[in-house]
């Protein structure tokens, strides 16, 4: 994300709760923490595609970095999957 760009704040906080929530999950051994982790970063991921998807945010390059956030966390929560399939 570029640090210039004003992120709307509970849109950012949901970006950092999301990356935050697969941080553990990456570390932690527990698998039902772990699932439970995804699944929160899945869900604040949702939560920010639902609000850029609505266009209530009209600036294009806000737009733009929520977007690039957005692949980020879905590479990582499809890396994330891959993960947990080669250990089940």
């Amino acid at each position: 994300m570029n640090n210039q760009i004003a992120i709307p704040d509970p849109m950012l906080k949901q970006l950092v709760k999301a990356n935050i929530s697969l941080d553990i999950a990456e570390l932690i051994a527990i698998r039902d923490v772990k699932e439970r982790c995804v699944a929160q970063a899945t869900e604040a991921q949702d939560t920010v595609a639902q609000w850029l998807r609505s266009g209530a945010c009209p600036d294009s390059q806000v737009n733009a970095a929520v977007e690039d956030a957005l692949c980020n966390l879905k590479d990582r929560l499809a890396m994330q999957s891959l993960h947990e399939e080669g250990q089940g």
